[in-house]
C-alpha cells in the first residue's frame, strides 16, 4: 500500500505508474492523478500554443510564434514550469531557440540572447523595447 501524493488515498501498489527516479520505483501521485494532470497541462498548452500562434513575437515582431516558457526554461531548472500566461511569452522559432540555449554559446550569439531577454523583459514590464 501507498499513499498518493495528490489526493492521499491509500491505494495498492498497482495503481502508481512506475518511475526510475523515485525510490519504491513508482511515482508518488496515483494513476488517476496523474492522469488528470496530464489532462489540464494538455488543455492548457494547447490554448497557449493557440494564443501564440496568433501573436507576434516580441523580439521581432514575426509571425507564426509559438509558446515558450520563460523566465525559466523546463530544461534549464523550470521543471515545474507550466502554460499559465505568465510562464510563457509568444516567440518565433529562432528566438525560442535563441532564449532557451540551443543556438550555441558564441560571442555573437550571447550577445543576441542578451538582448532578446532585455527585449522580453521590457515588454512583460510595459515598457518601451530597448534600442
Amino acid at each position: 500500500m501507498k499513499t498518493c501524493a495528490k489526493c492521499w488515498r491509500e491505494l495498492s501498489l498497482e495503481n502508481f505508474l512506475a518511475s526510475n527516479s523515485s525510490k519504491d520505483g513508482l511515482m508518488g501521485s496515483c494513476r488517476e492523478c496523474e492522469a488528470a494532470r496530464r489532462r489540464d497541462r494538455g488543455r492548457t498548452h494547447r490554448t497557449a500554443s493557440r494564443i501564440a500562434f496568433e501573436s507576434d513575437c516580441l523580439v521581432c515582431g514575426a509571425t507564426p510564434c509559438e509558446p515558450c516558457h520563460y523566465p525559466t526554461h523546463r530544461g534549464m531548472g523550470g521543471a515545474k514550469a507550466g502554460w499559465t500566461n505568465a510562464e510563457w511569452v509568444p516567440l518565433c522559432r529562432y528566438h525560442h531557440d535563441l532564449v532557451d540555449g540551443r543556438l550555441g554559446v558564441s560571442p555573437f550569439i550571447e550577445e543576441q540572447r542578451r538582448l532578446a531577454k532585455e527585449t522580453i523583459d521590457a515588454h512583460r514590464s510595459g515598457a518601451q523595447r530597448p534600442e
